[in-house]
């Protein structure tokens, strides 16, 4: 008899065990399964916000930025080219235009190390999917609508980003540091 109540008992924590278990193990999988599917949907429906910074993202865009660089480099008499430019847009309030951020590494003459550096520019659609760089220094609403896009946190760490490569390549090389004071005094 007391053979019998061990028995019973045993099967009855075994049947409970499995029991918990397979409602354990059942709400585990529908938590991850649900989580998958939730994460494919959100992969795939996902946009990215339009105040993001894309990277290189818009090939015209691309090319015009790296034809105003070449045409830059060829018309100032400290800059021998630009190297590694990467332009960062954000869709601007007009449809079409984009505010551009680009980074650069910037080839001085007798000089080793790369100074990187950035600009802001304004890219407006000029007809069917081509584009041009406005000048905005007349253009108050323009310089506003740039201004408060640089407010932004990914664009701010951007700019804090390029200016801590800028002075570590200056502190790091002394021809450089030195060619900078130099094209400082001749500018004053």
């Amino acid at each position: 008899m007391e053979r019998l109540k061990v028995a019973i008992l045993v099967a009855l924590v075994t049947a409970l065990l499995g029991t918990m278990g397979f409602f354990l193990t059942k709400d585990s999988f529908i938590a991850d399964h649900t989580s998958e599917e939730t994460m494919l949907e959100l992969k795939t429906n996902q946009k990215a916000p339009e105040d993001t910074l894309e990277k290189n993202k818009y090939t015209k865009v691309n090319r015009l930025i790296d034809q105003y660089y070449e045409e830059k480099a060829g018309t100032q008499q400290f800059a021998e080219g630009y190297q590694d430019i990467a332009v960062y847009t954000m869709p601007a309030e007009a449809a079409g235009d984009y505010i551009a951020y680009v980074t650069y590494k910037m080839e001085i003459k007798d000089v080793d190390t790369l100074l990187p550096g950035m600009e802001t520019f304004y890219i407006e659609a000029s007809g069917t999917d081509t584009y041009e760089i406005a000048d905005v220094s007349a253009n108050q609403t323009i310089q506003d609508e740039i201004s408060t896009a640089s407010q932004k946190e990914e664009v701010r760490e951007l700019i804090q980003s390029v200016e801590d490569s800028y002075i570590e390549a200056k502190e790091n090389d002394p021809t450089l540091a030195a060619s900078l004071d130099e094209l400082k005094k001749a500018y004053q």
